[in-house]
C-alpha cells in the first residue's frame, strides 16, 4: 500500500527519463505497487506492466505545472509518514540518492 517510501502507489504517473526505451517518455501510466526487492514501481503503461525506478516517474496532474527539484533549492517538506514532525518545515536540497529515488534535505542543520 501507499507509504512515505512509495508515494506513487495508486497514482497516475508520467514516465520520464528512460534511456533504454525513450519512446515511452511522456507516457501516462498507473503505479500499482512497489517491489521492495527490486526497488522499482510496478507501473501499468498501455496495458503492459513495467518495473520502473522512482527517478523515471513523476506525478501526472491534469492542468498542473511540472515541478523540477534542483540541488541547493529551498523546499518545504510534506507528506512524510515516518518523520511527521518534519512536515511543514523548510530546508535545502543537498543530495539526490539515485538508488533510493529520494532527495536529502537539510533541515535545521540535520540531514
Amino acid at each position: 500500500m501507499c507509504s512515505a517510501s512509495a508515494p506513487f502507489i495508486d497514482k497516475d504517473v508520467v514516465v520520464d527519463g528512460l534511456l533504454a526505451r525513450p519512446e515511452l517518455n511522456g507516457t501516462v501510466g498507473k503505479a500499482l505497487d512497489f517491489d521492495d526487492s527490486k526497488g522499482r514501481y510496478v507501473v501499468l503503461v498501455g496495458g503492459n506492466r513495467m518495473a520502473l525506478l522512482a527517478k523515471n516517474l513523476r506525478l501526472y496532474n491534469v492542468g498542473a505545472e511540472t515541478v523540477t527539484i534542483e540541488l541547493h533549492q529551498r523546499v518545504t517538506i510534506h507528506g512524510l509518514a515516518g518523520r511527521p514532525e518534519l512536515n511543514g518545515k523548510s530546508g535545502l536540497v543537498v543530495l539526490w540518492d539515485e538508488n533510493k529515488g529520494r532527495y536529502g534535505v537539510q533541515v535545521d542543520g540535520i540531514l
